[in-house]
């Protein structure tokens, strides 16, 4: 029997370095994660490290998980 595929949100809130300083500004960044809110908890380490190699002037400060269909959210890590 195959799963009903489910989209997850995660939301980044980062640290944004810039001229004045380590932490110039803060922002929210939202990503796609392909799986359920405990799979992003799990394994969305992983995106979020790949995200922050791609954007080195950036430094995560929290992530959390939210489900797309009706934006529940399951814990900040």
């Amino acid at each position: 029997m195959m799963g009903i595929a489910t989209t997850t949100i995660m939301t980044l809130s980062l640290c944004v370095s810039g001229p004045s300083g380590p932490c110039h500004r803060q922002a929210e960044e939202q990503m796609v994660f392909n799986g359920n809110q405990i799979e992003c908890a799990l394994f969305g380490q992983q995106a979020v490290s790949e995200y922050l190699k791609a954007h080195i002037k950036r430094r995560l400060l929290k992530y959390r998980c939210e489900s797309s269909d009706n934006r529940t959210r399951i814990g900040s890590i």
